[in-house]
């Protein structure tokens, strides 16, 4: 294996892991059920949902008028919401707190090792 594709694989390895910890210890503060496994799934799939969203779904109903057009923005929020709810066995409100936790826990960990190491890891 030539040795920067073996340190690309590495360092996609390493990064979904450490994007996966602050959901981790977000899920596992609300007792939902979690392993860092389950989280970078839920990631990735997450991510693909979301992409394929923005490319299909949101085109298709950006031609529609009125009250409509004023959530299409939101779809894919309400999506990574009920992902959250399905995959870690939580309800809605716990899901949509799991969410915000992780933006603060991301946010904290960011802080850390920027005032610590001088490098934003997010």
């Amino acid at each position: 294996m030539d040795s920067s594709l073996f340190a690309g694989f590495l360092t996609i390895i390493v990064g979904l892991i450490i994007s996966a910890i602050p959901l981790f210890i977000a899920i596992k503060f609300l007792g939902g059920k979690v392993s860092l496994v389950k989280v970078i799934v839920v990631n990735l799939l997450a991510g693909i949902i979301s992409i394929l969203i923005i490319l299909f779904l949101i085109p298709l109903l950006s031609s529609l008028s009125g009250w409509l057009l004023t959530i299409i923005p939101y779809i894919p929020y309400i999506i990574l919401i009920l992902i959250y709810s399905v995959f870690f066995q939580l309800g809605i409100i716990k899901a949509t707190i799991a969410w915000i936790l992780q933006a603060i826990i991301l946010y904290i960990l960011n802080l850390l090792s920027n005032s610590l190491l001088g490098i934003s890891i997010f």
